[in-house]
């Protein structure tokens, strides 16, 4: 129903409104709003715009929700000093990428589409059987098996 305003450090302010739902927020300098505040009767919500969010734990950090979703517009790590890595689904894991490496050393890109149509050709040369001249080396297959009634 009513607002309460306060001037803070460096030209930001806190603003308190309360109403249908209970808001703090605060605002940068500009009017931007910075960090966002909302106590509704389903909880709290919580939005933070800020040039940088580092948050530090001495023993863990956890986050349980429905729906995690992580969206950036450059590089994203997941990095591991010491111990592993796990991703556990329920369900199918979906990785995509324009290439996916596991354990391998980044091959150098080709400069051209022709570039690449040469080196597969190269690795497609280089399979072929030397005893047969132009087949392809196959591995040994099981005999056929034999039909117990004759």
């Amino acid at each position: 129903m009513g607002a309460t305003k306060l001037a803070l450090a460096y030209g930001r302010s806190l603003e308190l409104r309360s109403g249908d739902a209970d808001t703090l927020q605060v605002r940068s300098a500009t009017g931007e709003v910075e960090v966002t505040i909302v106590i509704t009767p389903d909880g709290p919500s919580v939005r933070l715009r800020a040039v940088d969010i580092e948050v530090e734990a001495a023993r863990a950090i956890r986050m349980r929700c429905e729906t995690f979703d992580l969206q950036t517009s450059g590089d994203a790590r997941i990095a591991a000093a010491h111990g592993g890595v796990t991703i556990h689904a329920c369900d199918d894991v979906d990785l995509r990428g324009e290439r996916v490496l596991l354990n391998a050393d980044v091959p150098p890109m080709p400069a051209t589409w022709e570039a690449f149509e040469e080196s597969c050709a190269r690795r497609a040369a280089a399979s072929i059987s030397p005893n047969r001249p132009g087949t392809v080396e196959r591995e040994a297959s099981a005999p056929d098996s034999v039909d117990s009634d004759g």
